[in-house]
């Protein structure tokens, strides 16, 4: 904002979902009011919108996760070639996810720099994600390309003190008004254009070493006068750094280890790795870093270069008593303790030692907590009635039903005690799989087996309308499953094409209209449409079991619709807040009699996160924990227990209570 970005965009991806958020929300202040932002239908088109607003002279920005940038990745290497031109900075923010915490993969996407030549910016601290964020505008219009700013999550949802500066009345505006001015050498990259765009780029990106006030950082000031000769320096950057800082503070090593702090990822600088080991002259060089060994590998080739001998160990490498595994995960505080006690002699202070020792052995006190859905979810009804319906069908028909995955709030359905995904691969490779297997099942009459694709309303229109596309096309016997919950749900509720267009998600909709999934497909070409509501199971039941096993030969859809819980919730909550009497209205309250049985099925097959244990006069039993419970908005529990042990009560303001 303060950078003066005059365009956003972005698909939502944990972890930088709320910079889009904020974003859009300041968009709709009157000093926001210049900004304009988009929720792209994928990270392909937001970047490519995001470029096209460059042109025109603005500053843009574009945000999503790294697996976004593998959708983004067609217009990226091109983009790269033609740059910005003299349009408006481009910055790119991108958020890894070392530990796979909610990606299906871990992917380095910091090596996507190395073919396409984006400049990475790395910063350490949150002061200094605002700081280069800032920053890389300057260097994006000077290097007349886009950059990068790569943050993980640890850092993503740290919270620091920054000292902001006025965020400027007027948009710096490469030419007013802004307006597309062509440049055919740069912007059409074709037949020998593209090469010699190409080494223009080569070229541009060696300026990198120009950039004086981001050039890499030297971090040593010790209190005693060191020696001649180092034992090892370090070599970082990125949340690692501010990691290894807090152990070497903690054991009073500051002044011992010597560190150069990348803040420029990609290209690396020659210059600042060769001074810095030319005047620590280090027996060891340790290299922290998450996931694939890019600096490792950058610093061993520079010093070949530079014929400089020096042993380069990467934080993985290390013998066996100090091994903390193989490019696995985020680093944490445990991963770069234990490496260093291979290099340094490390004196605990008094008590830590036991404490370390006491706190990893709690870990092992802790229970794991699988994820699941929210209390009201209308998708466990669903993966509720697809088991049932799957295990029905095997018993009876020897019908075995396969489940193709997608990316979203319904990824959930692979755990118990529904147990409904066969694959989990990347956003639209549900039914893209599903195409494959489908073929080869018709090709070799395999009848005993269905492929059955599961997918989101805002997956559907990221990428599932392709395969979509090709299933139909060839009227592929599969039946697709699309969970409509009218929200990118998952990551914050971004609005959907299928969302309602509101005050607060003007953004939602087609056309400012809310889009109907079941008429979408249907214009598609598609007679066997069928739509039922997600809060009725004994529905969904009926018609998982008449699509699945019938006859007729095609490609068939079920449209379930159901808001998502935690918005429903929102809503609900202002009405269960008012005084009661005539302005709450009528009220309901669900409970477990005393009667139950404790046959489990609302527990453990059901598995409804708002049902919980206690115990009541020596025994186990059920009960229902009002504070998640979404009543009158959900009821499936009353639905789902064999013995009518689950019983409302309604209050009604008028006439007293109704059982």
């Amino acid at each position: 904002m303060e950078a003066g970005v005059g365009f956003g965009s972005t698909y939502p991806g944990t972890p930088v979902s709320d910079v889009g958020d904020i974003l859009y929300e300041y968009s709709k202040t009157e000093q926001g009011k210049h900004l304009i932002f988009d929720y792209a239908i994928n990270e392909k088109v937001a970047l490519e919108e995001a470029i096209g607003s460059s042109w025109t002279g603005l500053r843009s920005v574009v945000i999503f996760k790294h697996l976004g940038m593998n959708v983004a990745a067609d217009a990226l290497h091109t983009i790269m070639y033609s740059g910005i031109g003299n349009g408006g900075g481009l910055i790119i923010i991108v958020g890894g996810d070392p530990d796979a915490s909610s990606s299906t993969n871990a992917e380095d996407v910091r090596l996507y720099s190395k073919h396409t030549h984006l400049p990475i910016l790395f910063p350490s601290t949150v002061e200094e994600c605002y700081k280069f964020t800032k920053i890389a505008y300057t260097i994006s219009e000077y290097l007349k390309l886009p950059v990068m700013v790569y943050t993980t999550p640890k850092l993503s949802f740290m919270t620091g003190i920054i000292t902001p500066n006025r965020i400027p009345n007027n948009l710096p505006l490469k030419r007013d008004p802004p307006k597309f001015e062509r440049n055919f050498e740069r912007f059409v990259n074709a037949r020998h254009l593209a090469l010699e765009n190409k080494e223009r780029l080569m070229e541009t990106v060696k300026k990198v070493e120009e950039l004086k006030f981001l050039s890499n950082e030297v971090d040593f000031f010790p209190t005693r006068k060191p020696t001649n000769r180092f034992d090892l320096v370090i070599i970082t950057g990125g949340y690692p750094y501010l990691i290894l800082k807090d152990i070497l503070s903690q054991y009073g090593l500051n002044d011992i280890v010597p560190i150069l702090k990348l803040n420029i990822l990609y290209p690396i600088i020659p210059k600042s790795i060769t001074e810095f080991v030319k005047e620590f002259i280090p027996r060891q060089i340790l290299v922290i870093e998450e996931l694939e060994p890019m600096i490792e590998n950058d610093v061993k080739t520079t010093l070949f270069d530079a014929n400089l001998s020096v042993p380069v160990k990467g934080v993985w490498e290390s013998p066996k008593k100090y091994s903390t595994g193989v490019q696995k995960g985020e680093i944490t505080h445990f991963h770069i303790e234990e490496i260093l006690r291979k290099y340094i002699k490390i004196r605990f202070p008094n008590g830590l030692k036991d404490y370390k020792k006491e706190l990893e052995n709690s870990k092992n006190l802790l229970l794991q907590r699988e994820p699941t859905f929210c209390p009201g979810c209308s998708h466990r009804n669903v993966f509720y009635a697809l088991r049932r319906v799957a295990n029905e069908l095997k018993h009876k028909n020897g019908l075995d039903l396969i489940f193709g995955g997608d990316i979203g709030c319904y990824t959930l359905g692979m755990s118990p005690p529904w147990l409904v995904t066969d694959w989990l691969i990347c956003m639209g490779a549900g039914i893209g799989i599903a195409n494959g297997v489908a073929k080869v099942l018709n090709a070799y009459q395999i009848n005993n087996q269905h492929v059955v694709a599961l997918i989101g309303d805002s997956t559907l229109f990221h990428s599932g309308i392709t395969p979509l596309l090709n299933a139909l096309k060839q009227n592929l016997n599969i039946t697709l499953l699309v969970l409509n919950n009218y929200y990118v749900a998952m990551t914050g509720h971004q609005p959907s094409l299928s969302g309602i267009p509101d005050s607060h998600h003007s953004n939602a909709g087609f056309q400012g209209k809310q889009l109907k999934i079941e008429d979408f497909v249907r214009n598609l070409g598609t007679p066997q449409v069928h739509v039922v509501g997600g809060y009725d199971i004994p529905q969904l039941e009926k018609t998982f079991m008449n699509v699945f096993s019938q006859n007729t030969q095609g490609t068939r859809i079920i449209v379930v619709n159901a808001e998502c819980a935690l918005a429903v919730k929102r809503i609900a909550e202002q009405k269960w807040s008012k005084p009661r009497g005539s302005q709450r209205g009528e009220e309901l309250y669900i409970q477990i009699n005393e009667s139950c049985p404790m046959c489990h099925e609302c527990f453990e097959e059901f598995g409804c996160t708002a049902i919980k244990q206690t115990k009541k006069d020596g025994r186990v039993v059920y009960y229902i924990d009002e504070s998640s419970c979404m009543r009158e908005y959900c009821e499936a529990c009353l639905v789902i227990c064999p013995n009518h042990c689950i019983e409302k009560t309604i209050i009604n303001p008028k006439g007293g209570e109704t059982y």
